[in-house]
């Protein structure tokens, strides 16, 4: 039986409850280039194969394997950095105001990286945990729009804030908009009866390129995929660093990486990258000529594992 390496205990239990023969064996598509390496003379072929296998029914990087060179400008790093920086403000606003609706005194939320590998996507949200029923979310997938996304914990039920980016801080257009959609988040617990074409358009909105350039990076963090690239024990944990810095904690034993959206505080974003933190050292991972968004992702996996492996 050949199957993707996250399933084999699934199939062994279901195996044990059909009373299959004695005979089935359990094969991973990661240890297909294993077994048949002493028996081929095309040995990458089985290891496109097995890699294509594994992704194939997870949140993966098959829509990243055709793109185009990876764009990675100086103008693209810094409209990202703002996008982010607006992101955080709205979530701290957003949190304020249903707080204080609620009668609690306002925390501020910032946007983290789920660990949890049940996610069909990399899932940078902030909220709707506890008795919040609402929460944001930052997703490309939508219309192919890059935008703050509010959302019900649970219900399929999205909103596009139709709110982008700006240069010093929200507008108080802005800012009033998402306060009053707070308040009325804590009111009406399963959907809001608006209609979204109703709100214009607020700041500015990531181009194509820059939006492609963001999908790549945030296919970093998406951790159901890469747990088809990592040993079977990695952990996986959501964390900030300094102000609008997003990143995700990779441990395997007694060791540790951290990967980040974005440089070191105090360090210019010259291109968009991401950048590894190990023994309190940080470097680059940086993108190569020509380089598919897929090849870099995997590229910063490969860094990230050559730390975590002894």
């Amino acid at each position: 039986m050949l199957i993707p390496e996250r399933r084999t205990e699934e199939a062994a239990r279901h195996i044990g409850d059909e009373r299959s023969p004695d005979s089935t064996r359990i094969v991973s598509w990661r240890e297909l280039p294993t077994l048949v390496a002493n028996h081929t003379d095309k040995p990458h072929l089985w290891h496109a194969l097995s890699t294509f296998a594994e992704e194939t029914g997870s949140s993966n990087l098959i829509e990243l394997a055709t793109s185009d060179s990876f764009p990675r400008s100086r103008e693209i790093a810094e409209n990202i950095s703002l996008f982010l920086s607006s992101a955080d403000e709205i979530s701290e606003a957003f949190h304020e105001a249903s707080g204080s609706a609620r009668g609690e005194k306002g925390s501020r939320r910032r946007f983290k990286f789920s660990h949890n590998d049940g996610n069909d996507r990399p899932w940078l949200q902030s909220g709707a945990t506890g008795n919040e029923n609402w929460g944001l979310d930052i997703d490309l997938g939508y219309d192919g729009k890059s935008g703050i996304w509010l959302f019900h914990q649970k219900s399929d039920h999205y909103f596009d804030l139709r709110i982008g980016y700006f240069r010093n801080s929200l507008s108080p257009t802005a800012r009033r908009r998402i306060e009053k959609l707070a308040r009325r988040c804590v009111v009406e617990r399963t959907e809001l009866d608006y209609v979204e074409e109703e709100f214009r358009r607020l700041g500015t909105y990531l181009s194509n390129e820059e939006q492609n350039s963001l999908n790549v990076l945030l296919h970093v963090f998406d951790v159901r995929t890469a747990r088809n690239y990592f040993p079977t024990s990695t952990v996986f944990a959501g964390i900030n660093d300094e102000t609008y810095r997003h990143g995700m904690r990779f441990s395997l034993g007694d060791r540790t990486v951290e990967a980040f959206l974005g440089p070191p505080v105090g360090k210019a974003w010259i291109r968009s990258s991401i950048f590894i933190r190990h023994d309190d050292d940080e470097f680059e991972v940086r993108p190569k000529a020509r380089q598919t968004g897929k090849d870099y992702v995997l590229s910063v996996w490969q860094a990230i594992a050559d730390h975590l492996l002894p």
